[in-house]
């Protein structure tokens, strides 16, 4: 990564990573489902993280954080139309790192008054998930699921 690029795999359960101004690891990957700085809370992160890079042996990790992630149905992110002439990007998937700088440029080209069908992603309203209150526990299911199929067919 000699530009520092960001990094983004394409697994259904992935990893990202970048290094930072400071010349240090920025690893990411799923974690807890809740805000949390316990260290407990990020076994499997720190798992896939010596795992990619053997070098580093025991890492020594500065900071941790785990939350929430806007997530889509659909798995893309989504460029809203919230009112007349007021736009949101959201529902990164886990990815927002990447995909924000893009929703960003194109938020500005809707703002600055470029057709709807002149963006490459369309702009929706904004749309109620089904089933939201079981959030938690679909989530857990389908990460589990998606693990499953990652090591079955990475």
């Amino acid at each position: 990564m000699p530009g520092r690029e960001g990094v983004s795999e394409t697994r259904r359960v992935l990893n990202w990573f970048s290094v930072d101004g400071k010349g240090r690891l920025v690893f990411g990957g799923r974690a807890h489902q809740q805000e949390t700085e316990d260290p407990r809370a990020f076994g499997a992160v720190v798992n896939r993280l010596t795992s990619a890079f053997p070098i580093l042996g025991e890492p020594r990790i500065e900071f941790r954080w785990a939350g929430y992630v806007a997530l889509t149905t659909d798995h893309v992110p989504h460029l809203n139309e919230l009112a007349p002439n007021l736009f949101a990007g959201l529902g990164y998937n886990g990815r927002g790192v990447a995909m924000s700088t893009t929703m960003g440029k194109l938020l500005a080209e809707r703002v600055a008054g470029t057709r709807a069908q002149d963006i490459p992603l369309p702009t929706t309203t904004l749309a109620r998930i089904p089933f939201h209150g079981w959030r938690a526990t679909g989530i857990a299911l389908a990460i589990g699921w998606k693990r499953l199929q990652d090591r079955i067919n990475p």
